[in-house]
Parts: structure tokens; sequence; C-alpha cells
């Protein structure tokens, strides 16, 4: 007999969970416990879309083999296995879907005020002014990276 409850994955419990168009979205600690913007519930933000199916299960197939494949995490949650993504990854989605016409700014905007809700939640011990200056220093972060990226890519 062996004891499969080391092998088991422990239950993530949403930090916040944001209504968008309706629908609930999860947002969930940094995977990796680092200072940085809450992950998101790839499912959730799928299912809030207002998109046809046959293009939600496009996303999810590319994102689980594509180039961004690494950064998708499968959890546990009470409620079943969910997958989640990255800020980026989000923020890409909705960026691309907004462009297209597919979906309203409104609908970036609410993903928006359910991540900074949930990162508060995520920092709770930390005050306004030091969450404020956090936020801040993961988007000069990001730039930089991008700028690297860039520069590398020239």
């Amino acid at each position: 007999m062996t004891n499969d409850s080391m092998s088991r994955k422990p239950f993530s419990i949403p930090a916040h969970t944001h209504q968008v168009c309706g629908k609930p979205v999860r947002y969930f600690a940094p995977v990796n416990g680092s200072l940085d913007f809450p992950f998101v519930s790839l499912d959730d933000l799928l299912n809030a879309m207002p998109i046809p199916d046959d293009q939600k299960r496009i996303v999810a197939d590319k994102l689980a083999i594509g180039e961004y494949a690494d950064a998708v995490r499968v959890i546990n949650t009470h409620g079943g296995q969910a997958t989640i993504v990255p800020h980026y990854i989000c923020n890409g989605l909705i960026h691309a879907f907004t462009e297209n016409g597919l979906i309203s700014p409104r609908f970036g905007a609410q993903i928006t005020i359910g991540s900074y809700s949930a990162f508060k939640n995520i920092n709770k011990g930390m005050s306004a002014q030091e969450r404020v200056s956090a936020l801040f220093s993961i988007v000069k972060q990001d730039r930089d990276d991008d700028v690297a990226i860039e520069g590398g890519a020239a």
C-alpha cells in the first residue's frame, strides 16, 4: 500500500472571486509565492467571455501546448481541478479579443478590478501605500523585461 497523499497537490483557495459579465472569475495567489499579480482561472475567464465555445476551446488548447504552456498551471480546488494563468496571459487574451471586437473594453476593466481586489487580499499585511509601491515595482519589472526582450530581438 502506498501513501499517495504525498503526491497530491494541496487544495488552492481563491484569493478573490469577482463577477465579470455576471459570471464568477476566481483569482489565486501566484504559484511561486512571489510578489506578483494574481493568477486567474482560465476556465472562469473563458466562461465569462461572450465568445463562441469553439473559440474558447481553441484558446484553451493552444495555451496547453503552445509557446506559453510552461506558464499554465493546473491546481486542485474544492470544486475540482482548475487551470490558472498568470496576469500577462489573461491580459493578452483580453487585449486580443477586445482588439478584434469580440469583447468590450469593459470586460478588461472588470477583470482588472477583480485582480486588484485579489492582490489586496493576497497582500493584506501591507499598508495601502506598500501595495501601491509593490504594484508599481511589478509594472516596472514587467516593462524592464519587455525592453530586454525587445532589445535582444533587434
